[in-house]
């Protein structure tokens, strides 16, 4: 006969000890109750538009240094200094000038330097040709290693055959120089908005207006940059331009940037243009203080709630593409759900 301390030691492992017969049965387990997760909350920040020049914006100028823009450079060296000084005064605008400088240079006319004044500026010594300024400026604007492969430019292969060459851009992309891959890389600012201007008499030919704006998209975080550009429009009588600028006109529709005629003899109008658009760009982005959870933002203007296409949201920095008056002080209010901590970590 088994004693009971046998059988206790059997049932230890089912019943326990306190009864000593066993019947050769498992008590169920019971369940364990956990608590609901919160139910997440409406987050709501306030801004006034104009308060919204805090907001930085990166600007990246590429600055064609072939022999046609002789009379050209001259006329962008003479508005140059005081649109940087402008801008200084009244926003955070950084200015990333890639253009060669005189310096060294064997073609010192056709050269651009940064005024000794200029605030929040670095220059990118490297020579524009009239056809890549697109190209240089989406190799400087990604990591120098995703644009190695012949057929890779910041990771994206392109897709248009370009007309002069015949061949994809990316054939030739080895032959740039790491003098001009990634440089502007760790220039640009978590947060800020970005902007490409363009000078040149010639077309892009070396990546096409839809590559360049699906690249920089990805490499800006889903959103589209803002794309300017002092092109050509056509010849007169005392401006010959080597090509019209097509490609670029196709990135300013798309991005909602704004066009200036080359072939003006005087620039301080497209200038002072150029000022207003990136003051509206400054003024209408605002930058929320939580990473906002997917599909949870919501933007109103002056109360009206605000459709997806009349704001683009990239991390925490929230754009009004529907440009309220800015000469009148607007309400803009954003509601949005926080993402946890570890999501919102995990998604920088």
């Amino acid at each position: 006969m088994k004693s009971a301390a046998f059988i206790c030691a059997v049932s230890v492992m089912t019943a326990g000890c306190g009864n000593t017969s066993f019947n050769g049965e498992v008590a169920p387990r019971q369940p364990v109750s956990k608590p609901l997760p919160a139910a997440p909350t409406d987050i709501t920040e306030t801004f006034q538009t104009g308060q919204g020049a805090k907001t930085p914006v990166d600007m990246v100028w590429a600055i064609d240094n072939s022999g046609s823009m002789t009379d050209n450079i001259a006329k962008v060296r003479k508005n140059f200094d005081a649109f940087l000084a402008s801008l200084s005064t009244s926003m955070d605008v950084k200015t990333i000038l890639i253009s060669a400088s005189s310096p060294g240079s064997l073609h010192p006319n056709l050269t651009l330097d940064l005024p000794a004044s200029a605030k929040n500026s670095v220059q990118i010594d490297y020579e524009v040709d009239s056809y890549n300024g697109p190209l240089l400026a989406a190799l400087a604007s990604c990591d120098a290693q995703s644009s190695d492969g012949v057929q890779t430019i910041c990771g994206e292969t392109l897709s248009q055959v370009m007309p002069d060459t015949g061949l994809l851009p990316l054939t030739i992309i080895n032959s740039y120089s790491n003098l001009i891959k990634g440089k502007a890389v760790n220039e640009f600012r978590k947060g800020a908005a970005r902007v490409y201007v363009f000078v040149t008499d010639d077309e892009s030919d070396d990546i096409s207006g839809d590559d360049f704006i699906r690249v920089m998209t990805k490499v800006n975080g889903g959103t589209a940059p803002r794309v300017f550009a002092f092109r050509g429009v056509g010849n007169t009588s005392d401006c010959r331009i080597s090509n019209k600028g097509l490609e670029y006109d196709q990135m300013i529709a798309a991005t909602g940037g704004q066009g200036y005629d080359i072939c003006l003899d005087d620039w301080s109008p497209s200038f002072s243009q150029l000022t207003q658009s990136i003051s509206s760009i400054a003024t209408s982005s605002f930058t929320i203080k939580n990473a906002p959870a997917p599909g949870s933002v919501k933007v109103f203007l002056d109360g009206q709630l605000l459709t997806a296409a009349d704001y683009t949201r990239t991390g925490t920095l929230v754009a009004l593409t529907k440009k309220p008056d800015l000469a009148k002080s607007h309400e803009v209010k954003i509601v949005y759900q926080a993402l946890p901590i570890k999501l919102a970590l995990s998604s920088r």
